[in-house]
């Protein structure tokens, strides 16, 4: 009798249904299953299976401890600075000893509570380990040592959360406080040994960050994102029709994530004349924290969802949660933009599975750029620039180079309106820059992104960009609100002062809390449209500085002024994230 291949997924985040780590068990043993696979999971013990969950699938809720520790590495980085540093406090004098102790009793819990699912491996069988600490890492490998499992079967072990604080020149004061990391994972490749331990990411951005241990090579392993059976066909609405767009914000509702701005940020865009009753947000209201908690920013999201409540039905919609699997696909579906304004030092290295569905359903979203999530924009923002430049007409250029740019000296790049004459019908006016960065390849991904705005005259909010790992040159659109233009000869700067009549200024700064960006050079070009341009396409990124409401607003803004062609270029880009974000995709990578 023929052994059929086993597929075991361990995932000890796994508490709950309607969690990421459940939709994303949920993707990976579909496409394992389909693959001819038998498929078990492995969970944390609370976790209860409902009738929807397929008898195929061998549950096992199995794991003690939860994957969520403050003992990890990524645990650590809730107390620590931007930077990585550790603010002055006292301690017990046992404190070290105390932690060394708890990490070691997870470690062995977790090879405990492990052994017992690796007995029935045979070759070619395959183990993902998600969500996966370092401490998870090595009480596998304390599991694997000790079964003593056949060769010939593969496992992997993909880390989903950040090891450092800040970008590449904050990284190296944090590489002492990692060396128990770096410690704990060769011991753990050794103590696996014949077996070989394959260590992957969610993300590049944190791949390059787990290089950085000499561990060995770490790849990315794309996050499945739930792909809709089709994608929805496109139909353009004109103005007059008087539809409103459905703005989602699903999840679970947490400080990172920014949900305690919901409320003010739904509060403005009521009272923008342009998103007025064009708009009604659906809001997932479960809280991702325990509700008794007394930490004031858990009390700050109670407070913004309960301000939601008091919101007619027309503007805000709450969703129950969390979603079960069917309820989650169907509020995708129904959704026009997406809204993600997400922390943007914690969400600079992670995924995010929303945005991939909402990507993958053609939603337009609205996400915190530096990062991850903004990448995932890029090519199309890239490609929208280059068409609307090539159909323009370019009146001015302006080049500076080797600029370094501190986060106590914002750069200001005056720009001087053109004189040169237009053609006939080029009335659209549009400041198009570009940048590009000193470092090249995967060192980008750990590089401060840049902050860009051009205040008062510009259609778009400010916006925040990444360092181009293919070192291409980053281009963003600023459409000029054709009012403005009439008047800014008599423009004063800023501040307050009147510098130089007739400027304008393009304001550069580090973003996320970096303390400096260094590029290789600014390129300014004045540009004329026959028509009015959009900013961008499929989506918009946007600056979360502390300035959340009022940037979210006019991103809206900016969907609502070019619904159609964001609507049509995410349906279109839609079909590409299929091909690349599938479960399909990633067990055809597992699969040996």
């Amino acid at each position: 009798m023929n052994h059929a291949r086993q597929f075991l997924l361990l995932d000890p985040c796994l508490e709950r249904i309607g969690s990421h780590p459940f939709h994303y068990a949920c993707e990976i043993l579909a496409a394992a299953e389909a693959s001819g696979c038998s498929c078990t999971l492995a969970t944390q013990r609370g976790f209860i299976a409902d009738a929807t969950w397929p008898a195929s699938w061998h549950v096992h809720p199995a794991f003690t401890h939860s994957g969520y520790s403050k003992y990890t590495a990524f645990g650590e980085l809730d107390r620590l600075d931007a930077r990585g540093r550790k603010p002055l406090r006292l301690s017990w004098p046992w404190s070290t000893w105390h932690a060394a102790r708890r990490r070691a009793a997870r470690i062995e819990s977790f090879a405990r509570d492990v052994q017992p699912l690796l007995g029935s491996l045979q070759n070619k069988d395959v183990v993902l380990l998600a969500t996966a600490s370092e401490l998870d890492a090595a009480g596998l490998a304390r599991a694997i040592a000790a079964c003593r499992p056949p060769a010939g079967i593969a496992w992997h072990v993909q880390f989903h959360y950040p090891l450092y604080c800040g970008f590449a020149g904050d990284f190296a004061a944090q590489q002492r406080r990692l060396q128990r990391v770096q410690r704990l994972l060769q011991t753990a490749v050794a103590t696996a040994k014949p077996h070989v331990l394959h260590f992957h990411t969610t993300t590049a951005e944190l791949a390059a960050q787990y290089d950085r241990l000499g561990i060995g090579p770490v790849s990315e392993l794309p996050y499945p994102a739930q792909i809709p059976g089709n994608v929805r066909a496109f139909t353009p609405r004109s103005d007059s029709e008087g539809q409103t767009l459905r703005v989602a914000i699903l999840g679970d509702s947490r400080p990172e994530k920014n949900s305690h701005l919901l409320a003010e940020i739904v509060a403005a865009a009521s009272r923008d004349p342009c998103l007025a009753g064009r708009l009604q947000f659906a809001v997932q209201s479960n809280l991702g924290f325990p509700a008794n908690s007394t930490v004031p920013e858990h009390a700050a999201v109670r407070a913004a969802l309960h301000a939601l409540k008091q919101q007619p039905q027309s503007l805000v919609e709450l969703l129950a949660g969390p979603l079960a699997a069917d309820g989650y696909a169907r509020e995708i579906q129904a959704a026009d933009v997406m809204l993600l304004p997400y922390d943007q030092q914690r969400y600079a290295t992670r995924c995010s599975g929303i945005l991939l569905e909402a990507l993958a359903a053609g939603v337009v979203p609205i996400v915190t750029g530096g990062g991850w999530m903004s990448r995932q924009l890029a090519e199309p923002l890239r490609l929208h620039a280059e068409s609307i430049l090539a159909a323009s007409q370019t009146l001015s250029t302006q080049r500076v180079t080797a600029p370094r740019i501190e986060a106590l000296r914002p750069f200001l790049l005056p720009i001087e309106p053109p004189g040169s004459a237009r053609s006939s019908g080029a009335v659209h006016d549009v400041i198009a820059v570009d940048l590009t960065w000193q470092a090249s390849g995967s060192a980008c991904l750990c590089e401060p992104p840049m902050h860009l705005a051009l205040e008062g005259i510009a259609t778009r909010p400010p916006v925040v960009v990444n360092a181009d790992p293919l070192q291409q040159t980053v281009t963003v659109l600023f459409p000029i609100d054709a009012d403005a233009v009439p008047h800014l000869a008599g423009r004063s700067d800023l501040d307050g002062s009147d510098k130089s009549a007739g400027r304008l200024w393009l304001i550069c700064a580090p973003a996320s809390g970096a303390q400096s960006v260094a590029l290789e050079s600014i390129g300014i070009r004045w540009i004329a449209c026959q028509r009015c341009v959009p900013a961008g396409a499929v989506g918009v990124v946007i600056d979360c500085d502390g300035t959340e409401s009022q940037n979210v607003v006019g991103a809206l803004r900016e969907v609502v002024r070019h619904a159609d062609h964001y609507r049509g270029s995410a349906i279109a880009h839609a079909h590409r994230v299929h091909g690349s974000s599938s479960g399909t995709q990633v067990i055809r990578r597992l699969l040996p």
